[in-house]
């Protein structure tokens, strides 16, 4: 399991600092199955032969950094977005930019 995160020694995933000056982290889960983390925000996606599988950030500040994090992970498209519903989401999913 790989976890990488802005302060964290020895790891050679990109780096994880944005424009924003935010900080995510990137858990590869294993056979192209990745968490990302923002804060208390979390999404999952998919990288796959055909492209990336997403689901949701859940907050539009979020969705941006996520491409970002995404796109230092892998140079393959957006294929497919999922949506989460979730009663405890205060603005409720949105789309990726």
């Amino acid at each position: 399991m790989l976890l990488c995160s802005i302060g964290l020694p020895g790891c050679d995933a990109p780096d994880t600092s944005t424009d924003t000056g935010a900080a995510y982290e990137i858990e590869a889960l294993g056979d192209g199955l990745y968490v990302f983390r923002l804060g208390s925000r979390q999404s999952i996606f998919l990288v796959a032969n055909d492209g990336v599988i997403a689901t949701d950030p859940l907050n539009t500040e979020a969705a941006k950094i996520y491409r970002e994090a995404i796109a230092a992970v892998t140079d393959r498209q957006i294929v497919n977005r999922v949506r989460r519903l979730s009663s405890n989401a205060s603005s409720g999913p949105c789309e990726l930019p």
